[in-house]
This record gives structure tokens, sequence and C-alpha cells, in this order.
């Protein structure tokens, strides 16, 4: 270490504003949420320690080891530049940048939706500084809950002020910053002592911590001047890994992100445009990083084993990697799978392995155009995707020794890299599953629906729509107790259907389905098309199966229905 600067907090947001303090382009993105940063503020103001920063401290006129990006007012995402000489000293944040961030954005901006930070003058100190992130002031709630405060603080009215307009009017205070302190409880609480007093010691507290006390250390990080630009840039990387263990976690992926960007800073700009063009298909940097490894034919890389050529693989394929991912999304919007992974809580494996394909395939943007009538690899593609997610290939304890993020990508990986611009390899991808799953099937029989992936099937069944319903047992779980079913056919497949909240919740309840199904609540029928309702279903429209002691006829009709509607998903 080269020294410790102790700095208060007002003069980092400061050097912030005026980019002495920026960001090297191995660090990963804002992170921290509202309520993060709210207790950030609680615990400066009370005086409590909240940890130094590090920092790459590099002189006016070098050149500089990494490119950088500003700190964001506004919690935008800003792209880091390669500057040819640094014009003033510069430090590079290496850690501490989720706090220096918080700072700045409530002190002087605002989060990515508009809201700004607004502090409560009259927060009993001895308890919580109270902050809250909010667009418009106003719309803060003006009384103090039972459910925020159980103790009951004395002043039960809260006064929020806006902390950009408090930071600013004690920094134009200067040296008599307290009369602000003097001036707010002469506007807000003229009358009233104890609010007055909180106001004073809040305030008090707020330009003590933020402009008088030295409540942050800077640490600057020495480097061996005998190492050349490109040791020193990795020793930095290694240290901002080791220092990860102290600070904001970081996934492994955020360290390769972070080990990448280190070896050429166009990863950056790959990331973030590439995340942002293909979000709506669940793509994160994890599955992207994945992606780029797996191009390269490596199915396990580890942190110590990426290189230089990962990056500039990735920075060098940027155009051909994206429109992979662009027929990629096509292909799952054709194959009506795309509401399926829309939101990223599926595993990614079956994507990754598309958009493989259709990478090494060099397949121009018009390649889906025909899926429907003569494409010689769109129903194979898209029946593999679905053999494997109703089957529950990619998850886990699915078969002696199978782990779907190592065997089974490593498997699949093998077979695709044979497979590179021939026609799609389905017979040997569904092969892989039936050699290590207990069980895996692509003749959809009744009998095997409850060894089906269910959340699938659901999906299927409900015509390929995501649906936000809720899991209903079509005859009620508690009367079927009481008849002494056993609980696998209670919860039997053949069993469920999805229903939305209110109905479920509210006139469908513990009622037994025929009971339901043909009466009425407060004067509506239940169910006004019966024909329709069973139909979507897929409940056999043979009203005996819908009584309650019919229970058994309802399950085997049913499951041959459900079993139908599977296959039929295979011949469309």
């Amino acid at each position: 270490m080269a020294g410790w600067k102790p700095c208060t907090i007002a003069e980092v947001v400061e050097d912030i504003t005026a980019q002495t303090f920026v960001l090297p382009v191995v660090q990963r993105r804002f992170v921290w949420e509202a309520d993060r940063i709210e207790l950030l503020f609680d615990t400066v103001l009370k005086g409590d320690a909240f940890g130094g920063i590090m920092a790459l401290e590099e002189q006016s006129g070098e050149v500089p080891l990494f490119e950088s990006r500003p700190f964001s007012a506004h919690g935008e995402e800003l792209h880091s530049t390669p500057l040819e000489r640094l014009e003033k000293r510069t430090w590079f944040v290496i850690d501490g940048q989720q706090r220096l961030q918080s700072l700045y954005i409530g002190l002087h901006g605002c989060l990515r939706a508009g809201e700004e930070l607004f502090f409560d003058l009259y927060s009993d100190h001895k308890a919580l500084f109270e902050f809250r992130f909010k667009t418009i002031g106003k719309n803060l709630p003006e009384m103090v809950s039972e459910n925020d405060d159980p103790d009951m603080r004395e002043i039960r009215e809260r006064c929020w002020y806006r902390v950009a307009t408090l930071f600013d009017s004690i920094r134009r205070a200067g040296n008599s910053w307290y009369t602000v302190a003097d001036e707010l409880a002469e506007r807000y609480a003229s009358d009233d002592k104890a609010k007055a007093g909180a106001i004073r010691t809040n305030v008090n507290a707020f330009g003590n911590n933020i402009f008088s006390q030295s409540r942050l250390g800077v640490d600057s990080v020495s480097l061996n001047g005998d190492d050349d630009h490109f040791q020193k840039r990795q020793r930095v990387v290694e240290l901002f890994r080791r220092l990860n263990d102290g600070g904001t976690r970081l996934s492994s992926y955020d360290l390769f992100a972070s080990i990448m960007k280190g070896f050429n800073w166009k990863m950056e700009a790959f990331l973030d445009d590439i995340l942002a063009q293909h979000e709506a298909m669940g793509l994160t940097q994890n599955n992207l990083i994945k992606l780029v490894f797996l191009l390269q034919g490596d199915a396990r890389k580890k942190t110590e084993c990426i290189n230089q050529n990962d990056a500039n693989f990735a920075v060098q394929n940027q155009d051909k990697i994206r429109d992979a991912l662009t027929l990629t999304q096509r292909f799952l919007e054709a194959a009506k799978l795309k509401d399926y992974f829309n939101g990223g809580r599926c595993s990614f494996i079956p994507i990754h392995f598309i958009t493989y394909y259709v990478f090494f395939k060099n397949a121009s943007q018009s390649y889906f155009d025909n899926f429907d009538t003569s494409h010689p690899d769109f129903t194979p593609m898209r029946d593999w995707v679905f053999h494997s997610l109703l089957n529950s290939a990619f998850k886990s304890s699915r078969g002696f020794g199978w782990n779907p993020n190592t065997t089974g990508i490593a498997r699949i990986l093998e077979i695709m890299e044979r497979a590179k611009g021939k026609p799609f390899p389905i017979g040997e991808l569904l092969q892989i599953f039936k050699n290590h799953l207990h069980f895996f099937t692509t003749d959809y029989r009744p009998e095997d629906l409850d060894k089906l992936d269910r959340d699938f099937a659901f999906y299927v069944i409900y015509d390929c729509q995501r649906q936000i319903r809720d899991v209903d047992h079509i005859q009620p779980k508690s009367r079927l107790a009481e008849r002494g079913v056993v609980p696998e056919k209670i919860n039997s497949i053949a069993n469920f259907q999805l229903l939305d909240l209110r109905t479920n919740r509210g006139s469908k309840n513990d009622d037994p389905f025929d009971k339901w199904l043909n009466g009425s609540s407060k004067g509506e029928l239940n169910v006004s098309d019966r024909v329709g309702f069973l139909e979507r279903h897929l409940i056999p429209a043979d009203p005996t199966t819908h009584e309650i002691e019919h229970f058994d006829d309802l399950l085997v009709a049913r499951a041959k229905l459900i079993a139908k509607k599977l296959s039929a998903r295979f011949q469309s």
C-alpha cells in the first residue's frame, strides 16, 4: 500500500463529480437495492464504521492502467472508455464501489427509476435515522405506523426532506452549516420543542458525519514498477478477486467477467449490449459467459484457466454471437417456448445448445422463416427441447452420477461438436438422457404422467402459455383425505388444474367438483361455459367422473386426455 488518505464523505462526492474517483473497467455493475442504501445512511449518521476504500492511484500525464467509467448519478449503466493519458491524478476504485455509488446517488442523484432519497427530520436518532427512496416526497407516509415502529417513537408525524437539497444547503453554508438546522427547525417546528430538537439533532448528525468528520479512508495500491502493463492489469484483477471475499459477494461469473474485461476492455460493451438485447429470453451475464466458453469447446472453464483468448473470442465474434442469439429467440417464438423461458426461471442449457448449433451452422437471419413447412432442423430441435423439459433432464438428481451442469453439458457438447454444420442430432442427444436418467420417455403414457416435470407439463397442457394461476385439486384434498384416498392419488397430476386465484380461493375452495361446477355463488353461476371449461382443463365430459365417489374414474379418464395432449405436441 502506498498510503492512507482520510476523507470526508462530502470531499469524496466532490471528487466523484469531478471524475477524480472513477471505476476501472474490471468493476462489476452497481447492484445494491434501495433498502440497503437507506441503511447505509443510517450507519453513516450513527458514526458507525462501514469499511475503507481501496483504489489504484495514478498520476497526471500517465498512461492509465485501465479503461474507466464515471460513477453514475442516476443509476444508469455507463460504458468505459480508454484514455491516452490522464489529465489529473485519478483514483481507480477497486474495492468500495457499492458504498461510494450509494452515497453518490443518495446525496447527488437518484435511482434509475427516478427515485430520490428523503430523510425524515423527525427520526428518533437513538433508534434509526430513517431514509426512504421515492419519486415524489409527498407520496411518503405522513405518520409512523405500528408496523414501522412497534416501540412507538415519541414523534408520530413524519417530516420528509430531500437529501440532495439538505446536502446542497449545508455545502453552500460552509463553516456555518449548523445554521441550516436552525432554519429547518424554524420552518417545520417553530412551536414544538420536541420536533425542533429532533430536527436539530438529525441535521447536525448529517452535517457532522457527511461534512466534518473524515468518515472515509482510501488505501492506495502500489504496483511493482518492473512489471509490464499487462502484468500490472492482471495483478489488480487478482487483487479484485481476493477482495471479493470481504465485500459485496460476486458470483463466479462476475469474477469471470472482471478477469475477461481485464484482458480486453471491450468485453464490457459486449456483455452490456448483448444482455440488453436478449434479456427477454432469460439471458444473464452468467449464461452469456458460459456460452462464450461453450462456443470455444470448454464445458468446465475454471477461473484460473481464463486467458486473453477467451475475451478476444467474444469481442471478435460479437456480431455472430448476437445473430445466433437472435435466431434462438426466433426459434423459441416459433416453437412456442418463449413464454416458458421468459424471466430466466428455467435451466438455460437447452438455449445454450440451440444457440451453439445455429452459431456453427453459419445460419442467416432468415434461417427459421420456413419453420412451419420445410425446415429440416426446426422439428428435431423443437422436439429435443420439449422431450428434455418434460422429462426434467436439466434438473439434478434425475440419474445416478447425473449433474446437468457438469455431466450433462459435457456429454451434450461432445455430440454437438461432431454435429457442426450437419443435421440436428436429436437421436444422439436423446440417447444421452436414456443412458443416464432414472426415467426418460418420448412415449407419453397415462401411467407415466407423475414421473414428468409437472411445471412444464402444465405449460403444454395449457397451450404453451405461462399461467399466473393457483394449482388447484380438482377434487378437494381434504374431502379425498376424509375418504381415505392415498396421497399419491390426491396429488396426481390428473387431479390438478390451474385456476385463477379468485376462483380457487373463493367459490371453488373446498367443494366437491360436481357441486362447484354446477353450482352458483352470490347469485352467479360458478362456471358460465361448462363445456368450454372442461375442454380447456382437459377434464372428461362424462358427469359421473365429476362425482367424488368416482374419483378413480376421473384420474383414469383425465390421464388419457393429458397424455394425448402431450403426444399431440410432437405431431404438429
